[in-house]
């Protein structure tokens, strides 16, 4: 047994280099390319089928009803760029584009873009740039077995093309949502003895209508800018009505009512150009809401003819937000701020410029070596790198937003 392991081992010890297991030249955070060719099988009539196929990534959305763009909450870039708006971000866009005019998807790792707020494995989807007029339509009817009224306006339909320097595409898509029950209620005391009989049918109806005109211009050198213009008008009443039959044989029936009618609208715009070494881009929108709300609840008493009771809500909300915002390269900042980091280094020592980066540039990060022997203690450099963005969610920015609510007081008729 010794003499076995004596010869593995020197047989070990022989082996040529090559055979030995070498660690991987490509990084660990390699990208991953799929074409077309890939989602064929799916038939995929947008991007974002295609987009949904591939495999072992998980598609983060933005959240629109929140303050600001949170654009960085989403993991899905167009062009390597992000998309900055309050109409539902990349993915809303890819539902809106021809799986015909989708070039490749990149899943690479956030890092290796250089783009802030980004983490993780982010979906890069790289359109053709130039894609023939083209459209799409779809057509989504629903019927459910009761109470529930039928849907025959769900679907979507879309049509992009390109003029010179700009390409366009014109949208209308319809989100629905239908909820409804019914059938008979009974309601016992703690004995088990029945103290009313009712029957109730609930339906309600969500329809939401988003109408949208995307504008791209590929300006002069390697400027580019877009314009996003949506109206989003929403219905959504609401009848609940029911009949009861009282323990004592009387009877009565209630009817609920909720009418919210209102609609969203936004104004999305962005430029980006060379400046200097780098590039700035100028971001923009502007977002209204109107949101009138009304419910009626009517009790009748069908049997003793007293007067009806009921109480009537209404509420009136505005809402609107403006955000102005700049992203500009790390050299810029630089310019600015070179003195004031020589100083703040050169006089308090390495943590008080550690503050000035922490303050001016909050996703940078600062690098700091030592001379060699005979210098010790001293630094030889003191560099940074990240990124620099007037945002207008943070108090270090220069960015602008105003936001305001107003709601109207609720009214009450009838007894309390």
């Amino acid at each position: 047994m010794l003499v076995l392991r004596a010869l593995l081992a020197t047989a070990a010890l022989t082996l040529p280099a090559t055979s030995l297991a070498q660690p991987s030249s490509a990084p660990a955070t390699a990208k991953r390319v799929y074409t077309p060719a890939d989602f064929a099988r799916f038939a995929p009539k947008t991007a974002y089928d295609m987009l949904v196929q591939v495999p072992s990534f998980s598609i983060k959305t933005v959240d629109t009803t929140q303050r600001g763009l949170g654009q960085a909450q989403e993991n899905v870039l167009i062009n390597n760029e992000r998309i900055a708006n309050k109409s539902g971000g990349a993915v809303d866009q890819l539902q809106r584009t021809s799986a015909a005019n989708v070039d490749r998807i990149e899943i690479v790792d956030a890092a290796s873009l250089g783009i802030a707020g980004l983490s993780g494995q982010v979906a890069n989807v790289i359109l053709k740039s130039t894609t023939a007029s083209s459209g799409q339509f779809e057509w989504n009817p629903s019927w459910r077995a009761h109470y529930a009224k039928a849907e025959w306006l769900g679907g979507s339909i879309s049509y992009s093309g390109k003029s010179g320097p700009v390409d366009y595409t014109v949208s209308l898509k319809n989100d629905y949502g239908r909820g409804a029950f019914g059938g008979p209620i009974w309601l016992y005391d703690a004995a088990g003895n029945v103290l009313e009989t009712r029957k109730e049918i609930y339906h309600s109806e969500y329809e939401r209508a988003n109408m949208q005109v995307k504008l791209g211009y590929d300006g002069p050198g390697s400027s580019v800018g877009n314009l996003t213009l949506a109206y989003t008008p929403y219905w959504n009443p609401v009848s609940q009505r029911d009949h009861r039959v009282l323990a004592s044989g009387e009877e009565r029936s209630r009817d609920i009512r909720t009418k919210l009618d209102g609609y969203f609208a936004d104004i999305n715009a962005d430029y980006e150009f060379a400046l200097g070494p780098g590039r700035l881009k100028l971001i923009g929108v502007r977002h209204w809401e109107h949101e009138p709300l009304l419910q009626t609840l009517v009790l009748t008493f069908d049997t003793t003819g007293a007067p009806s009771e009921g109480t009537r809500f209404g509420r009136d909300t505005h809402l609107g937000e403006t955000v102005a915002r700049g992203e500009e390269p790390i050299w810029l900042f630089d310019r600015l701020s070179l003195r004031a980091l020589r100083r703040a280094a050169h006089g308090s020592g390495v943590g008080r410029m550690d503050r000035w980066l922490t303050r001016m540039s909050p996703g940078g990060s600062s690098h700091r070596s030592r001379r060699g022997a005979g210098a010790a203690g001293r630094w030889r450099s003191r560099s940074f790198s990240g990124s620099w963005s007037c945002s207008s969610t943070s108090w270090r920015s220069c960015g602008v937003r105003v936001s305001c609510t107003t709601d109207s007081a609720a009214i009450m008729v009838g007894p309390r």
